[in-house]
């Protein structure tokens, strides 16, 4: 990554549109720009993204696939990528991004980058060296000499998952993710925490769900059902959001203790049984 790169404002912005929680956010916008960097080096090394189909470069960045039209978005609006009439998407600034393996790459297939920039020859053997030299002084600068046909990626639907109701039968307005586990998840939480409001579940919650494995999301709503069905207290449980960041979804229910009867109670109890 370029000297930088990673305290960058771009890096902010990218965090912000895409709703990461602050303590995440300097830290996931890099690791989300470094695996965008490492593929376009192998898959579009002239920085010409956009041959690739927006939901294969969301999943090449550990995005979810049903929000690639938001993702790439927010890339373009954070100016890592920008629209090209030719080239549909390019990297920003790629020829300064890229490390010096990729110019060695561009320059062996004696191509451009998309700004029409010739690559660095540093690092090549000498004779090697001398020949490409020659070829790049001999031939105008032109944008990637043979592009491939960018392929064209239909908006991807987003699913809007059913509104859950505490047990007051009060509508929850919640930002949801495409993700219908995500759905079932809060469903059972509203039901679990009947008293839950809109800041218990602000973005950390959802942008932890996003790491989760299929395996580790079905987990956490079983977890969960089995808590309501075993009448576990929810005052004793941890709540959003550092019930899922926290790992206490992992814990098995606790069975619901006997209330204790109370002095009154026993009185009455045994007057009526006399």
């Amino acid at each position: 990554m370029k000297r930088g790169a990673p305290d960058h404002w771009k890096m902010i912005s990218l965090g912000k549109a895409l709703s990461v929680p602050e303590k995440f956010l300097l830290p996931w916008a890099n690791g989300t720009m470094e695996r965008l960097w490492h593929f376009t080096a192998l898959y579009a090394p002239c920085g010409d993204i956009g041959r690739i189909p927006d939901d294969a470069i969301t999943r090449a960045c550990m995005w979810p696939e049903l929000e690639s039209v938001v993702f790439i978005e927010a890339l373009v609006d954070s100016q890592w990528l920008e629209r090209s009439d030719r080239f549909r998407l390019v990297v920003h600034d790629w020829p300064d991004h890229c490390e010096d393996s990729v110019h060695t790459k561009v320059a062996r297939r004696r191509a451009f980058f998309v700004d029409g920039t010739a690559p660095k020859l540093t690092g090549l053997r000498r004779d090697e060296k001398a020949q490409l030299e020659a070829f790049y002084q001999a031939t105008p600068a032109q944008p990637v000499a043979t592009p491939a046909q960018p392929v064209a990626t239909p908006a991807q639907p987003v699913a809007t998952p059913a509104q859950p109701v505490n047990g007051n039968g009060k509508l929850h307005r919640w930002p949801y993710l495409s993700d219908e586990s995500y759905s079932q998840f809060v469903v059972a939480a509203a039901e679990f925490w009947p008293d839950l409001i809109e800041p218990d579940l602000q973005s950390s919650w959802e942008f932890t769900w996003r790491t989760f494995d299929f395996e580790q999301k079905a987990e956490a709503i079983s977890r969960l059902r089995a808590r309501i069905a075993a009448g576990e207290d929810s005052h004793f449980v941890k709540r959003p959001p550092k019930y899922l960041e926290n790992g206490e979804w992992r814990r098995p229910p606790r069975k619901a203790k006997p209330s204790k009867e109370s002095r009154d109670e026993a009185v009455t109890r045994a007057l009526m049984e006399d």
